[in-house]
């Protein structure tokens, strides 16, 4: 005699098929909540990248400046690398701005296909804060690159 094995019951089958499903779903959220996070960490990329440009161009100009208001007798240096320091420091700006928005608009979209939760946005507000600082900056070289 042939040994017959039962056929799955369809409750059975109909239970794989929802648990397929919820470890589908259960990974689509994992992955919104992974590309959230990367989003988080190329802003903070761009506020470091930021933060240096702005740092080495009001260092640049500081380091010049100093060297014209030097007694020595040093030469003095060339005016375009005051536009260079200031370039620096509006471009970082510029960047940082830029990477800003286009953080906002990407986690934005993110929330409204995904329905990822919305969280505090810390690396935003670094933004903001580097990029307020890179604003006083150029503001300040510019009022003494053209005066």
């Amino acid at each position: 005699m042939a040994h017959i094995e039962p056929s799955p019951s369809r409750s059975s089958a109909r239970n794989g098929a929802e648990t397929e499903l919820e470890l589908s779903e259960q990974r689509t959220e994992l992955s919104a909540t992974r590309t959230r996070d990367a989003l988080e960490r190329t802003l903070m990329s761009w506020i470091r990248t930021a933060l240096n440009m702005i740092g080495y161009g009001f260092g640049l100009f500081k380091i010049l400046q100093y060297m014209l208001d030097a007694k020595d007798g040093a030469a003095a240096p060339h005016p375009t690398s005051d536009w260079l320091a200031t370039t620096l420091v509006g471009l970082g700006t510029l960047l940082l701005i830029a990477a800003a928005l286009q953080y906002h608009t990407a986690t934005r979209a993110l929330q409204r296909e995904h329905a990822v939760e919305g969280r505090l946005p810390l690396p935003l507000l670094g933004a903001a804060g580097v990029a307020l600082i890179g604003l006083f900056a150029l503001t300040n070289l510019l009022t003494t690159v053209l005066s």
